[in-house]
């Protein structure tokens, strides 16, 4: 809830606008033609406007443009700090990339259900620095998980099938509703 003049202070916007600029990144998207939908958090998307890209391979989604579901299901690869979407990403399969360049003032305002050094089922960038190779590596691997995160399934979910909504009609049939 900070007016813009404050936003485009933060270390936040500092970092994200630094991404999409960075000229490694930008080559990447450019020599190989891949997309990088930039969808902000529905918490800033009154701060989407302080972003800018002139790059064709970046593509800016205001809040509510394109449904949230359709964007996970079309992505190859997810990059985001602690977003909670990452365990929709991880259901599918898909690698995911925490870029957590504030993760002890993260901790400090927010604190987390899981322990960021051990947990996470995706790997941790504290800089842009570690996340632009990553991002080359998995665009070499063809955007594919890697098998230590695809192991950790089982700790995580219960269930991995298409059941789910069964499981779910069954729970409130049987509780009476």
């Amino acid at each position: 809830e900070q007016n813009e003049e404050i936003f485009c202070q933060s270390d936040y916007y500092h970092r994200y606008s630094a991404l999409l600029k960075d000229p490694e990144l930008l080559n990447l998207l450019e020599k190989q033609n891949l997309k990088l939908i930039f969808y902000i958090h529905p918490k800033l998307r009154e701060h989407l406007a302080s972003f800018h890209s002139d790059n064709s391979h970046i593509q800016l989604i205001p809040f509510g443009n394109t449904p949230l579901n359709q964007l996970l299901m079309d992505c190859s690869m997810l990059i985001t700090d602690y977003s909670s979407v990452s365990w929709d990403i991880y259901y599918m399969e898909k690698p995911i990339l925490f870029y957590q360049f504030d993760l002890d003032k993260y901790n400090e305002t927010n604190g987390s259900y899981i322990d960021m050094e051990k947990d996470l089922f995706g790997e941790r960038c504290l800089t842009r620095e570690e996340l632009l190779p990553k991002i080359h590596e998995y665009y070499e691997n063809g955007f594919k998980e890697k098998t230590a995160y695809a192991e950790m399934r089982k700790k995580y979910l219960a269930y991995h099938d298409h059941n789910n909504r069964r499981r779910t009609y069954e729970f409130i049939k049987d509780q009476g509703y």
